[in-house]
């Protein structure tokens, strides 16, 4: 499958993930800034982790995490500071990249709700010591590019094409398959869905839910 961005021109690989993120770790030290959890998932995560390889727009920030006890617990409606913002600026600046490289849009999946147990299966990456980043698993990234193939739109392909090249097994489809179904749906989304799944090589799970 190719590989789909929206513009070419601000795509940046996985090193320059990388960088970024290195770079304003060290600057929230050098400015002495409160340390900051982030939540990631999408096209960067998934490079950062190794399951996909290829170009991205930005980093897809869910929320702000908080370390409670020992546990991470995600915050909804936390809003990093406006030092931040500018320290996010700044990198973008200096790196050459876009000024919106970390992308807050994604926040909306909170309100339809992530997959359950999402907070036990991040995976944890420090950027200095006032910079965490938490991605989100492989099992989750399929949960959510499922959801993101099932709204159409120009990056429908973008979570298709993703979608194919994680090459979810059996047990990760049926999860998110239950996961989206438990609300309630259509029967032209349940189609939708099972056309998903065959397209991905899962025609036996698409006849399970074709009712």
């Amino acid at each position: 499958m190719p590989n789909y961005v929206i513009d070419e021109k601000n795509a940046i690989n996985r090193d320059r993930i990388l960088q970024a993120l290195e770079a304003l770790g060290k600057l929230m030290e050098l400015e002495e800034h409160q340390p900051v959890r982030l939540v990631c998932c999408g096209g960067a995560a998934m490079n950062i982790l190794g399951t996909i390889s290829r170009l991205t727009g930005d980093v897809d920030v869910i929320c702000i995490a908080q370390l409670i006890k020992g546990r991470i617990r995600l915050l909804p409606g936390m809003a990093v500071s406006n030092e931040f913002d500018k320290l996010v600026g700044v990198v973008a600046r200096k790196q050459g990249i876009k000024e919106t490289w970390l992308n807050f849009g994604p926040a909306s999946l909170l309100e339809f709700g992530l997959p359950p147990g999402v907070e036990n299966r991040l995976k944890r990456r420090a950027f200095g010591k006032r910079l965490i980043v938490y991605f989100v698993s492989r099992m989750d990234q399929v949960h959510l590019k499922m959801l993101a193939v099932m709204n159409p739109g120009k990056r429908q392909m973008v979570h298709l094409s993703d979608l194919m090249e994680l090459k979810p097994r059996a047990n990760e489809v049926k999860a998110a398959v239950a996961w989206l179904l438990k609300r309630k749906t259509s029967r032209p989304y349940r189609k939708s869905l099972a056309e998903v799944l065959d397209r991905i090589g899962y025609e036996q799970i698409a006849q399970s839910i074709k009712g």
